[in-house]
């Protein structure tokens, strides 16, 4: 009864079988060979296009906060209060930039 399930392979599908594996192999390689043909010319390209969009935004963010803070003393200074705002202090660049890079 069990040898009812297994059937046997005939000549003609054990080389489609084999033909495919074949194909399948080819598809593998030539992804392989796209994928460092891809890698050699681009390169480190997406790593430096994140990098400049990381630094762009870094001195943004750094700009506008001295924008915010001078508009905040301009204020205080209008209303007759002296030195800097309670809890605004000048961001440790240095620190920040080693907190993201490791």
């Amino acid at each position: 009864m069990s040898s009812d399930l297994i059937r046997p392979i005939d000549p003609e599908t054990a080389r489609a079988i084999e033909e495919t594996a074949k194909l399948g192999s080819k598809i593998v390689d030539a992804g392989m060979k796209t994928g460092s043909y891809l890698d050699r010319v681009v390169g480190g390209v997406p790593d430096h296009l994140v990098g400049l969009i990381d630094d762009w935004l870094i001195h943004r963010r750094a700009r506008r906060w001295a924008r915010l803070q001078a508009e905040t003393l301009d204020l205080s200074s209008q209303m007759g209060r002296q030195g800097t705002v309670r809890g605004s202090q000048p961001i440790d660049r240095s620190a920040a930039h080693r907190s993201r890079c490791g």
